[in-house]
């Protein structure tokens, strides 16, 4: 009876256990946040939104300069402009072998040329193959091909304190052609490279503007806008504040490094006065910051307003601090072939 018994405790413990374990806990990514997020709970989004504020890239063309080196196939030294052409036209930051020493983990892209053969003599035999096989040739005689790889210092949701190069974009293309293969692999290359701008591009579709309180925090790449909340201007004035200045001659020396971009400025009041008074002072306040960077050389053209005076709060509320989120600027860049097709009221 005795055993019995236990026996019968022991299974009905057992069977309280696992139909305590069958019922699913809920578990989290120990992120250091007040509110961590749960497992199964992410809302994964497409990979080109990595590329969203994406300030530079190094492009690492290493492995392109030698993969080629040993069958006598060689790239054009044209390559190697045209890439860093198409980067600073985006508005992105070309960076250096010194930049990425610098600081480590900086945006890279790794391309990884590939092609059939150990050597020109091999090469050669190849390449004979593939006549012998006739008009169709040998499909895998002078295969080559070529993977992109964008990777970027990132930390994952289970090991938030560690960071990793995670690649987050790529690409790839291949032949099967035997003659120019070194243009073929230029062509590939400058290819991957338009598809990557694409995405970046499309990432920086209306991106969200970052909030600058400081000179530091003004945007270093070309595409992203940005608000301040400072007090640019006393009340009631179109004069800029001396403090102000500063972001303003950072705003100019990023507007000249990225020349393929407009500026327009766009300035909000708060609703404590006249609709017809706040639209003036709007206005007059824009034109004081165009004519401060055009004071500081920076071309007429590239320079838009668009003051909206109280027609556009972000605040309905009547409090100070109300009136401090309502009474903003806005600096928006824009390509300079998109500006005709920007919103009214932009002069």
């Amino acid at each position: 009876m005795r055993l019995s018994s236990a026996i019968k405790a022991c299974c009905i413990f057992a069977s309280f256990f696992m139909a305590s374990y069958s019922v699913a806990e809920k578990r989290y990514y120990p992120v250091p946040s007040s509110a961590p997020l749960e497992i199964g709970a992410e809302e994964f989004r497409d990979r080109y939104l990595t590329l969203r504020r994406l300030e530079g890239v190094y492009i690492n063309f290493n492995a392109i300069r030698t993969a080629g080196a040993q069958l006598g196939i060689n790239v054009p030294n044209t390559l190697y402009k045209q890439v860093r052409d198409k980067i600073e036209a985006a508005g992105l930051l070309y960076l250096s072998e010194e930049d990425m020493l610098l600081t480590p983990g900086q945006p890279t892209m790794q391309l990884w040329p590939v092609y059939e053969g150990e050597s020109l003599t091999e090469h050669e035999e190849l390449a004979a193959q593939n006549n012998a096989y006739g008009a169709h040739g040998n499909p895998f005689a002078c295969a080559a091909s070529l993977w992109v790889g964008f990777e970027q210092s990132a930390s994952l949701l289970r090991q938030p304190e560690n960071q990793y190069k995670l690649s987050t974009w790529g690409g790839g293309d291949n032949t099967y052609q035997c003659d120019g293969r070194g243009q073929w692999m230029a062509n590939a290359v400058l290819k991957q490279i338009d598809n990557f701008l694409v995405d970046y591009r499309k990432a920086q579709r209306d991106p969200e503007p970052v909030i600058v309180a400081h000179t530091a925090d003004v945007p270093q790449h070309c595409s992203q806008s940005w608000i301040t909340h400072l007090n640019v201007f006393a009340t009631n004035e179109t004069t800029i504040n001396q403090n102000i200045k500063p972001i303003l001659d950072k705003l100019y020396s990023v507007a000249a490094r990225c020349n393929t971009f407009s500026y327009i400025i766009e300035t909000h009041a708060d609703q404590r006065a006249d609709a017809d008074y706040n639209r003036l002072l709007t206005e007059g306040r824009a034109r004081s910051i165009k004519d401060y960077l055009i004071s500081k050389g920076m071309e007429y053209h590239r320079v838009h307003m668009r003051p909206l005076g109280e027609s556009a709060p972000i605040s309905t509320g009547m409090t100070e601090a109300d009136h401090a989120k309502n009474r903003r600027v806005v600096i928006i860049p824009i390509k300079q072939e998109d500006i005709a097709n920007a919103q009214l009221d932009v002069f």
